[in-house]
């Protein structure tokens, strides 16, 4: 039997550990807390695959006006703080759109492979 798009085990297909590290002052802070401080946020993502879980929540979901889909409005819009556009309304209750300026500015990335437990252990054993 198919599974329906919008079903919870298609969803848990692309789950994905996330974690975000700030760095720099804080506004207003004695020591780099002027406006123009540098600061930001370390974005850390653990997943089985970055095409199924990263990439496919970036493209599908995070940048995709109609997602998710059932929104009281019909268009939720894309997310307005990490999609890679601004544009249009984005839905904060029924009935209610703003519209939020586009603020987060990417300068960097990076991938890494991390071994599994069991890579860890065979390393550990000596085994590979």
């Amino acid at each position: 039997m198919p599974v329906a798009k919008d079903s919870e085990s298609e969803t848990q297909t692309h789950r994905l550990l996330r974690r975000g590290i700030p760095f720099g002052g804080s506004i207003g802070a004695a020591e780099g807390g002027g406006p123009n401080g540098p600061r930001g946020l370390v974005f850390q993502c653990y997943q089985k695959s970055i095409e199924g879980q990263f990439e496919f929540v970036q493209r599908s979901w995070v940048n995709t006006a109609t997602f998710p889909p059932g929104s009281p409005s019909g268009t939720p819009g894309e997310d307005p703080i990490i999609a890679q556009s601004d544009r249009g309304p984005f839905d904060i209750e029924a009935g209610k759109q703003i519209i939020v300026h586009h603020f987060v500015q990417t300068t960097g990335g990076k991938s890494f492979f991390s071994p599994s437990i069991a890579a860890l252990q065979q390393l550990g054993e000596g085994t590979i």
